[in-house]
């Protein structure tokens, strides 16, 4: 049996502030080649780690591509939604996001949490599960989610949108490490978000991989001499391999990012961080991402969860009250 896994492409109405293409065209034929490779290799299905759209309710046109590279396709389609593809980044706003509206008429499938999909083949069965991104995901009791137990197939491959990692990172980010889920069952588990990637890892005979994201959006040195890639996965008696393959259609960093602006970026990456001493010096907080900041609160002020939890509705709603404002302003 042959997969085809990409992450993060980030769909989207028009070019980033970095970028110096017509970015939009460029997704094209990134997806372009994706049909093609997909048809070519004759995969069983195409999977995607999250963050298919670059908003939760993007524009017509940026829905038509999508729309036209899957029937281009031609083949299953599963997916777990990234951040970006939720309102507030609350998993229960996903049927009010266009995400969950292509899951609704069956153009793609949504990876449910603790839902297994399986496949047969020449004797081999597979089985595939997903966990979209969620507040907790990257916390000790959210952990659970990159965890694969009662493996009901011979080989298991789990996909998520999480910050999965090979080694310890910033304070003020939540990721989780690959040591912390070594015990998973899965054979091969699929990660997205962290879009400069990582190459396979091994550990306890398990393969953990993210092939970054399938766009640059930033002028990090390590993005910009970063080479956009797919990975095909093959499974079979002998196990789960998997191979990275670079696009094609895919330009140099140089020719589509705006180098100039990494000095500009550098600058305010540094203003940045001294912001942060300060704030965490002041207010002792690990992060400044909204939903960490109320999870710290609460758990300081030992506040019940519900509390905490209508907190990230009102938030998830305000920003949906927002975007409809945005459309209503469009003349």
């Amino acid at each position: 049996m042959r997969f085809l896994y990409i992450t993060d492409t980030h769909f989207r109405g028009n070019s980033p502030q970095n970028r110096m293409d017509d970015f939009p065209q460029t997704l094209r034929k990134k997806m372009e080649e994706v049909v093609q490779v997909a048809q070519d290799l004759q995969v069983e299905a195409v999977l995607h780690g999250g963050d298919l759209f670059e908003i939760p309710n993007p524009a017509v046109n940026v829905v038509g591509d999508v729309v036209r590279f899957l029937k281009a396709l031609g083949k299953p389609f599963y997916i777990v939604p990234g951040n970006h593809d939720l309102f507030g980044q609350n998993p229960q706003t996903l049927n009010r996001t266009m995400l969950g509206l292509l899951g609704q008429v069956g153009l793609l499938k949504i990876l449910e949490p603790g839902e297994k999909v399986f496949f047969k083949k020449d004797g081999i069965s597979l089985q595939l599960t997903g966990q979209g991104y969620h507040f907790d995901l990257d916390t000790e009791r959210g952990r659970e989610g990159y965890l694969v137990k009662n493996k009901e197939a011979d080989l298991a491959i789990h996909i998520v949108h999480g910050m999965l990692l090979d080694r310890p990172f910033f304070q003020t980010v939540a990721y989780t490490l690959i040591d912390d889920i070594k015990e998973t069952e899965a054979d091969l588990t699929l990660t997205g978000h962290a879009h400069l990637g990582f190459n396979e890892i091994v550990v306890n005979n398990k393969k953990f991989i993210n092939p970054g994201a399938l766009v640059r959006t930033t002028v990090l040195p390590a993005e910009v001499n970063r080479w956009p890639q797919m990975v095909l996965i093959e499974a079979g008696k002998d196990g789960i391999t998997t191979k990275f393959l670079p696009l094609k259609t895919a330009l140099p960093g140089e020719q589509v990012l705006n180098i100039e602006k990494a000095t500009e970026m550098k600058l305010r990456e540094e203003r940045l961080a001294r912001i942060i001493s300060e704030v965490r010096s002041s207010g002792d907080f690990r992060s400044l991402k909204l939903e960490n900041i109320l999870r710290e609160i609460a758990q300081k002020e030992q506040l019940p969860e519900e509390v905490r939890e209508e907190a990230l509705k009102r938030i998830a709603q305000a920003e949906i009250e927002m975007a409809r404002e945005e459309v209503d302003d469009v003349p």
